[in-house]
């Protein structure tokens, strides 16, 4: 299931009183914890990401410190380096050249007790290390940003690798909306140590051995996320190769009855996803499976530029080991179809007691019934018409290529391509079409005029799955 507030989220929203605000020294300890982390990737990738540290691309200043603070802070963390005492901050302004960083993290160590394992073993540094070459690509697209030389359409090759990570296009009207996606998720997911521990003190204080009860909160470990079912499941289902930068918690607060996960959406800040407590340390209780679970919210995750719900159940479901779950779980598209069954079934359930007549039984049945049975058509027709899309592309192009695009498809192209189902169109004439607003753009067309968000997408689309032969690689 897929929110775009919950429970979870009030802690974002609200002004940060000095009860919920982590301590100096838990502030102190966390942004070396960061620093560290993005030096890491420095060392094993040659990519310097201490842009991501230093300047705030999510809307989070009344819970981070600003960038005047965090540079204030990391300056009174030393290391020597060829004789000179510099800075954590001043670290970052070098060449890597003149860095020994084996030397540099005993240094640290040894200066400020850090448990450098947590910092090697922590998702922003697995999770980049697992996509080789996002971090050069993150690089790239910083320099683009920061020399007001946004293109209008990125290279290809970045576009492809980045689609194979899962930051599919969608509906950004402009280039600049979609590395400020990525941009701000990344830094989401650099940061979540701190927010961590910021949402903790704002739902028990700060008292320690409250953060340990039955309803704590727990960040998912990233072996967790990384699985390699996981992966290979997303990448031969969906395309999506190198899912690794959505963080998660363990925790049962907020989440819906009945749920075993769900994946929240903040607003300027990134996505996360949300899994039952007791699935931390268990991969499977009754019906709950922890991979399936990731792998449905990471689907939610991915096609979250697609700002496209109508088919996403769908979809996030269609990997699901349960028969039962595959044909029926999608039936419900939102929070609210649900809160509604809830809501008709307790009725239901209540009238059923003595203290009612057996009419008022009876007419709290209709609800329950009315909404069932819309529910059931609504997906027929949903089904239905994903197949036909699905039957269209068989019909024209290798199987195995078929979900990916419809994967990466809007709702209102899935429900173009259903009504194809008859009487299709060759898929060369449609491609034209998708693809002529790069001619357009190619002859310094006024680009206003210009729908730059079909053309991107179609283009990875035509790149993948359309002309295999012209497929470009990094």
């Amino acid at each position: 299931m897929k929110i775009n507030s919950s429970l979870s989220v009030d802690a974002f929203s609200t002004p940060v009183t000095g009860n919920e605000s982590p301590s100096y020294d838990e502030v102190r300890a966390c942004l070396l914890r960061i620093s560290l982390k993005v030096l890491f990737i420095w060392w094993k990738t040659d990519v310097n990401l201490s842009f991501l540290i230093f300047h705030s691309l999510v809307d989070d200043e009344h819970v981070f410190p600003n960038e005047k603070k965090v540079i204030e802070i990391l300056s009174q963390y030393f290391i020597l380096v060829d004789d000179n005492d510099i800075s954590l901050h001043q670290l970052f302004c070098l060449e890597k050249k003149v860095l020994n960083f084996d030397n540099i993290f005993n240094q640290i160590e040894k200066r400020y007790s850090v448990n450098l394992v947590d910092v090697e073993k922590s998702h922003f540094v697995q999770g980049l290390l697992y996509a080789k070459q996002l971090p050069m690509i993150i690089f790239l697209l910083e320099k683009y940003r920061e020399s007001n030389s946004i293109p209008i359409i990125l290279p290809t090759p970045l576009l492809l690798y980045l689609d194979k990570c899962g930051f599919l296009w969608g509906k950004c009207t402009q280039t600049q909306d979609y590395l400020s996606f990525i941009f701000s998720q990344l830094q989401f997911l650099l940061r979540a140590e701190y927010y961590l521990i910021f949402y903790k003190n704002h739902l028990f204080g700060k008292d320690e051995s409250q953060h340990e009860n039955a309803f704590g909160v727990y960040e998912i470990p990233v072996d967790h996320l990384l699985e390699p079912h996981i992966q290979n499941e997303m990448k031969i289902q969906y395309g999506v190769e190198y899912c690794c930068w959505v963080p998660g918690i363990y925790s049962n607060l907020g989440l819906p009855i009945g749920t075993g996960g769900i994946s929240v959406s903040l607003k300027n800040f990134g996505i996360f996803i949300q899994l039952r407590q007791f699935l931390r340390n268990r991969k499977e209780i009754f019906s709950l499976n922890r991979q399936e679970l990731i792998i449905h919210e990471l689907v939610h995750a991915c096609r979250e530029n697609l700002a496209s719900v109508e088919f996403e159940e769908e979809f996030a479901y269609s990997l699901s080991k349960s028969f039962i779950r595959r044909v029926f779980a999608p039936i419900t598209q939102n929070r609210i179809d649900s809160i509604l069954f809830y809501i008709f079934s307790l009725i239901s359930i209540t009238t059923d007691l003595p203290a009612f007549p057996r009419w008022v039984s009876l007419f709290s049945k209709l609800p329950v019934l009315i909404t069932t049975l819309l529910g059931l058509f609504r997906l027929a027709l949903m089904k239905q018409r994903l197949y036909r899309a699905g039957k269209y592309f068989k019909d024209q192009l290798q199987q195995n290529n078929v979900m990916p695009i419809l994967f990466r498809l809007t709702d209102e192209e899935i429900h173009y391509f259903s009504k194809q189902y008859k009487k299709p169109q060759p898929l060369f004439n449609i491609l034209q079409s998708k693809l002529k607003a790069l001619e357009t753009l190619k002859n310094n067309a006024d680009k206003h005029m210009v729908d730059i968000s079909t053309a991107t997408r179609w283009l990875v689309l035509n790149e993948n799955y359309f002309v295999p032969n012209k497929r470009s690689s990094l």
